[in-house]
């Protein structure tokens, strides 16, 4: 039997979407020490990484609308004092000489900063017995979107659960022991130590602890846990501590709110905690579970290589927990993941290819409603990028730059990058190929067509005819 024969013949059809799911879950028989190795947990809005060994485990908090918001240069302009039209004529006549002389001297090089950039939410730290462990197991479950860890020792064995609410910014973690020998467990929550901040303000408030912090531009966040524990426990500024036992089950709420969203964020974060409490303890978990069994009933893939398909498999998951309805886009290169205050190139919005390559997977995977922040996003900068289009183009429509952060600001560290001309139409192919998809009038007519319109109005004014009839675009 020839090769194609057989591979027809074979049955790759599945009904348990759970099994297919699940045996593309993330698997580690040894503690993923390095924070890029550790499993990611998100909702759209709050990131989780989870890194560490039985000796310490860390969590690592991200939230989708924390950032640095400061700029480079005070009146927001990356551009140089040359017009886009000097700079035109300068490429037309060949001269490289001075083109990269205003490269080097007016081109702001914003990379010297780590601002603007979203930033590190802080870091809960959770340590035990430090006996060695002779057997250890970390899931990251797909099909349930939760994290279960496992590990023995000489003294006895122990679980960590860790998940994030899937209906609101609250993600828990469920420890539990049970020991020959009595043990101890200590937590502790604040951001990573640096010189580039003022440090946070720890607080606890009842059996609520926390950190305050303020960035320069005035943006605030609150980052705030609670325990509920079988076993009595110590609550102090930045740190909970529980005594030797000889078993205990431990459950902790986590949320984040920033100064955007309520005028006293520690209150509401507080508030949020409280109303979880008050709710049936394993309620948030079956919210989540049935989250995930939905998202996953949507669409599978069977494939012959198992690494192409388990890289499917993660990519859906991770565009599931970085992007969802109402929240902010997923920048290009980071998600809702940020390990400390200065992400790889600024974890910013690249439209070179980053973002547009993100959101590639949705349409054809039967998960659109992912890519809804991606198009309220750019819809919502129109007048933003038309603005600022006006300003140093001196035309009509949206230029749509390279890289710009939450807020639509330019950023660009070479001319080349800056005046790329790709972006306001890769950008909108997004738009057409949800209409492609979806035949929907009213989005084309209502939310692509004013995006389109203002692309196709740049163009029109950048875009030169040569003598044989072939379009040029200016700076390309």
């Amino acid at each position: 039997m020839d090769y194609f024969s057989e591979h027809l013949n074979r049955n790759h059809y599945i009904t348990d979407v759970e099994h297919k799911v699940a045996e593309n879950s993330l698997i580690r028989i040894r503690p993923a020490e390095e924070w890029i190795d550790g499993h990611p947990l998100g909702n759209g809005d709050l990131g989780v990484m989870a890194v560490g060994s039985p000796a310490c485990f860390r969590f690592y908090f991200s939230k989708a609308n924390v950032w640095d918001n400061r700029t480079v240069m005070d009146d927001d302009s990356v551009f140089p004092k040359q017009t886009f039209q000097e700079l035109t004529r300068l490429v037309k006549e060949g001269n490289g000489d001075e083109f990269n002389r205003i490269n080097t001297a007016e081109v702001v090089e914003y990379s010297r900063t780590n601002y603007p950039s979203p930033q590190s939410c802080g870091i809960l730290t959770l340590k035990c017995d430090r006996s060695t462990h002779t057997h250890f197991s970390q899931i990251l479950d797909l099909y349930k979107g939760e994290d279960r860890i496992c590990w023995q020792t000489e003294k006895g064995s122990y679980e960590l659960l860790a998940f994030v609410h899937q209906h609101r910014n609250i993600s828990e973690y469920r420890v539990g022991f049970s020991d020959l020998e009595k043990n101890w467990l200590d937590l502790s929550v604040g951001r990573i130590p640096s010189d580039l901040f003022e440090a946070e303000k720890a607080f606890c408030q009842g059996e609520f602890l926390g950190f305050v912090f303020t960035f320069p531009d005035g943006l605030q966040y609150v980052n705030v846990l609670t325990v509920q524990s079988d076993q009595p426990v110590q609550v102090e500024e930045g740190r909970i501590t529980m005594p030797m036992a000889t078993s205990c089950r431990l459950r902790i709420l986590q949320t984040i709110v920033t100064s955007e969203e309520s005028e006293d964020p520690r209150a509401e974060a507080i508030g949020r905690l409280e109303a979880c409490l008050a709710e049936e303890e394993n309620e948030a978990k079956r919210e989540s579970e049935r989250f995930w069994k939905s998202f996953w009933n949507r669409s599978y893939i069977d494939l012959e290589s198992r690494e192409v398909e388990k890289t499917w498999y993660m990519g859906i998951y991770l565009i599931g927990s970085s992007s969802r309805r109402g929240s902010p886009a997923m920048p290009g290169l980071q998600g809702v993941w940020i390990e400390n205050y200065s992400p790889p190139w600024k974890g910013d919005y690249h439209t070179d290819l980053n973002i547009e390559m993100n959101y590639w997977p949705v349409y054809i995977s039967n998960h659109l409603d992912l890519a809804e922040p991606f198009y309220r996003c750019y819809k919502n900068l129109i007048t933003k990028f038309k603005k600022d289009t006006r300003a140093y183009y001196g035309t009509e429509g949206i230029k749509v730059p390279i890289a710009h952060d939450l807020k639509g600001n330019y950023l660009a560290g070479y001319i080349g990058g800056l005046f790329w001309q790709g972006s306001s139409a890769w950008i909108a192919s997004h738009f057409w190929r949800n209409f492609l998809y979806t035949q929907d009038e009213k989005f084309l007519r209502e939310i692509a067509y004013p995006f389109f319109i203002e692309c196709i109005r740049y163009y029109n004014t950048v875009l030169e005819k040569e003598e044989t009839g072939r379009y040029i675009v200016a700076m390309s």
